[in-house]
């Protein structure tokens, strides 16, 4: 992460963004803006490519590129009419009909249309091609879209698109007339290339939306959004102004302009320093220790919606599911959730479930099956003595490399290495590598909630097609690694999983299933820590993918 910095801070000096690079007026004017502070440095703006996924660029996309439904404090989905309404269809394969609101457009006039969410759909289904992780879109089957229109159908697959909803969230739907305009093809180009399929029409395509949104790269003209804020530049330290976006078809924000600062863990002396702090959502409560003696500031803890987690590799040393079962069993959850709580300050539940976020009602029902998965068993993991399992994650992260210590220690009486590898991976170079279609079809049996391989049509010669999240999610991990560390929000994973999150029965098979399989070895809650200006009007604590500037928008600044 320090590259990337290092890299945003280079490039908007020698672009000559700001005059603060060269005095530091621009930088002190800067400081007297109303900040909200992230943890780590912000890579790219779109939430749906891989740089997006690993760096937390869901942070800052909700209010530049909302969702059809925007995912709430509270984990509900509440529909977004500022941008389309979507409408469920009854019959056996589900399908929505989405309509784009007539004035929903970008901020440089370009409508908002179907080709945008026709892209971001094929986008999600090449993830190799596109450098993307976007698992749910595996269960769509097409989509209905005449290129410009303003309405459009999703079909999915049959007996899938329980989460319907959870489709289209903020930060994945990026302007396809951005990309077009960079490959020098027209939109009806652009689409024609993305529905046809063919990996060597689109790779072009898919490196472009990749990196065009890179803000280590920064080019004002392929910032635009269709939410209620646009980003205007990024300060010297990599922060983004964002101003009100005056296309936007909505209320406008209360607060503009307001930067979006990386590194929380600064917040303390950048508010020494004059900084203007309103909100910072920090790694630790000792990350707010200087607001111990300002009464202008409260400290919010809480344990998240999010999931940290082990997604695992589904080759080499651990390609079979005896083998990731045997992982796991050495793996101490209890351990690894109390030196999480230990670092943050916050108390964390241990988790042996995915598809729920803890202490939530269908979480509570498949409480006893995660149970039978937390604890060590040493001769169960007996089958990986004399491994050594490379973890990766995005660092420095002190939580992170404090949970690899307790997994260390657990596995060691079994013989099993667990390897830290953070300091070899770097998000901003790293690429999704092409999944194995593999052995996944075994612990899939019918009507388990999950789709198995031979359920969807097989990939053509030049076209890729993921059957399952246990296989597709190995293209996540980095090649110099076993397993990635990090923390997922369970409504947008698992692509391979039609069950309902509210039918408790198949939420039950489904997590039956993946403890069969075992993509990823759940871990334990996320622990979110924020400061917060008691200034700051209509700020709703939110943990999820989103964080709590959910609704940023409508925060406002009142009297002290």
């Amino acid at each position: 992460m320090r590259r990337i910095l290092k890299a945003v801070t280079a490039v908007v000096c020698s672009a000559m963004l700001l005059g603060s690079c060269s005095s530091d007026g621009g930088q002190r004017s800067d400081q007297a803006l109303f900040s909200y502070f992230v943890p780590e440095q912000i890579a790219t703006s779109n939430s749906a490519s891989y740089l997006g996924f690993l760096t937390d660029s869901s942070l800052i996309s909700p209010r530049l590129y909302p969702g059809v439904f925007v995912h709430g404090p509270a984990g509900q989905m509440i529909p977004n009419r500022d941008v389309a309404t979507a409408q469920l269809l009854p019959g056996a394969k589900r399908q929505v009909v989405y309509t784009i609101a007539d004035n929903a457009t970008f901020s440089d006039g370009a409508p908002l249309t179907c080709t945008d969410f026709t892209l971001a759909v094929q986008a999600g289904k090449f993830p190799e091609v596109f450098n993307s992780h976007v698992p749910l879109v595996q269960q769509i089957e097409e989509v209905k879209c005449n290129p410009g229109a303003k309405e459009f159908t999703v079909v999915f697959h049959e007996g899938q698109g329980y989460r319907w909803r959870h489709l289209f969230r903020s930060g994945t739907v990026m302007p396809a007339h951005v990309v077009a305009s960079k490959l020098g093809i027209t939109e009806q180009d652009l689409f024609g290339r993305i529905q046809s399929g063919d990996v060597e029409q689109m790779r072009q395509i898919g490196e472009t939306w990749s990196e065009a949104f890179r803000l280590d790269r920064f080019d004002p003209a392929a910032q635009v959004s269709f939410g209620p804020y646009k980003v205007e530049r990024i300060t010297e330290g990599g922060g983004l102004v964002l101003v009100a976006n005056e296309l936007y078809n909505g209320d406008a924000p209360a607060i503009s302009p307001l930067v979006i600062r990386p590194q929380s863990s600064t917040a303390g002396s950048f508010h020494e320093d004059g900084g203007a702090v309103g909100i910072a959502d920090v790694p630790a409560v000792s990350d707010a220790a200087w607001t111990e003696k300002k009464s202008t500031y409260r400290v919010e803890t809480t344990s998240g919606k999010l999931v940290d987690e082990l997604i695992l590799q589904k080759s080499g040393q651990l390609a079979a599911p005896e083998d990731r079962q045997a992982l796991a069993a050495c793996i101490d959850q209890a351990q690894v959730a109390q030196e999480s709580a230990t670092v943050s300050g916050v108390t964390v539940s241990p988790l042996g479930t995915r598809l729920s976020p803890a202490d939530t009602p269908t979480a509570i029902a498949t409480q006893d099956i995660g149970a039978a998965h937390l604890g060590v068993d040493i001769p169960a993991a007996e089958r990986l003595r004399g491994k050594t399992i490379r973890v990766a994650y995005v660092g420095p992260n002190p939580r992170f490399a404090a949970m690899i210590q307790a997994m260390q220690k657990s596995c060691e009486p079994a013989g099993i290495t667990i390897e830290d590898v953070s300091a070899d991976f770097d998000p901003a170079t790293a690429t999704i590598e092409p999944p194995i279609i593999g052995d996944a079809s075994a612990a899939f049996p019918e009507n388990a909630g999950l789709v198995a391989p031979d359920s969807q049509p097989q990939p053509q010669a030049t076209t890729y097609a993921a059957s399952n999240y246990a296989t597709a999610s190995a293209s996540v991990v980095p090649p110099q690694a076993d397993a990635l560390l990090i923390a997922v929000e369970p409504g947008f994973e698992y692509g391979n999983v039609a069950a309902s999150t509210e039918e408790q029965e198949e939420l039950r098979h489904a997590e039956e299933m993946l403890w069969q399989e075992v993509p990823t070895i759940p871990l334990a809650s996320q622990p979110r820590v924020f400061i917060i200006d008691n200034a700051v009007e209509n700020v709703a604590i939110g943990t999820t993918r989103s964080g709590i500037g959910w609704n940023m928008d409508r925060w406002s600044k009142g009297a002290k």
